[in-house]
């Protein structure tokens, strides 16, 4: 080979690298914003889990308010003055009093629907956003493996 033809060629490797280098930088630029974007995400779970935290606190309050409820209503029937009454008369003053009851704890289960409603909602959010970062991220790492080859190639045919 003449030393024009190996000028010729180290000149085209030397393009072809600059043109890779470009492209990795490129990359890791990109790389960069998508490790902003993981750290975002991580934020977010961080912030759903103090919710979720939060919502759980809001149930267990639930719960004792109806564990509350429960003994009032047993407090009531207790101090129920039933004497003198036929059975018929107790029957009704207690599925009265059931009723009640009832309709608090459908409010309260309504309540807490919702709110975790709301929370699977933002969970399966992230699951997505998670799952996109991921095949990005496993596209950039092709395309560099697929750089490394043609940089190592045009090395060797040097």
């Amino acid at each position: 080979m003449e030393n024009q033809e190996i000028g010729e060629v180290i000149l085209k490797i030397y393009e072809e690298q600059k043109k890779t280098n470009e492209i990795i930088n490129g990359m890791g630029k990109e790389i960069n914003g998508m490790g902003r974007e993981i750290k975002g995400v991580k934020k977010e779970i961080k912030g759903i889990d103090e919710r979720l935290n939060g919502l759980e606190e809001k149930v267990d309050l639930g719960f004792e308010d109806l564990a509350s409820e429960i003994r009032k209503v047993n407090a009531r029937v207790d101090n129920l003055d039933l004497e003198g009454k036929d059975t018929r008369e107790i029957i009704k003053i207690i599925q009265q009093e059931i009723r009640r009851l009832g309709g608090d704890i459908a409010v309260i289960q309504h309540e807490h629907g919702k709110k975790l409603d709301i929370l699977f909602d933002a969970v399966t959010g992230n699951e997505e956003r998670n799952k996109e970062s991921k095949e990005r991220f496993e596209n950039i790492e092709k395309i560099l493996e697929k750089h490394s080859d043609e940089i190592y190639y045009l090395g060797k045919r040097a």
